[in-house]
């Protein structure tokens, strides 16, 4: 069982982020956010976004990059096996 991050000190941080916008959004509305697992490598990994509006389009595209990392440490770590096996079924 994997302990939590206050009490290993270790997690995933955002290293960076990107989006680009392809069309309004507007408020009040609705918009569907979806995400899939882009990549993993040994320690990092990245997460790709599209942002719906109510009829299915496109508004937005993004992708954000993440380190898995020793908080204590300061520094990067691998990921461990068993989130690496979990995050793969996204």
């Amino acid at each position: 069982m994997r302990l939590c991050f206050s009490e290993t000190n270790k997690g995933a941080i955002l290293v960076s982020t990107h989006c680009d916008f392809k069309k309004s959004l507007f408020y009040p509305g609705t918009a569907v956010v979806k995400t899939k697992l882009a990549y993993i490598k040994n320690s990092s990994f990245a997460l790709d976004q599209v942002i719906l509006n109510e009829t299915g389009e496109v508004c937005a595209e993004g992708r954000d990059i993440a380190v898995f990392f020793d908080f204590s440490k300061d520094e990067s770590l691998p990921i461990p096996s068993d989130l690496r096996e979990s995050m793969q079924r996204f």
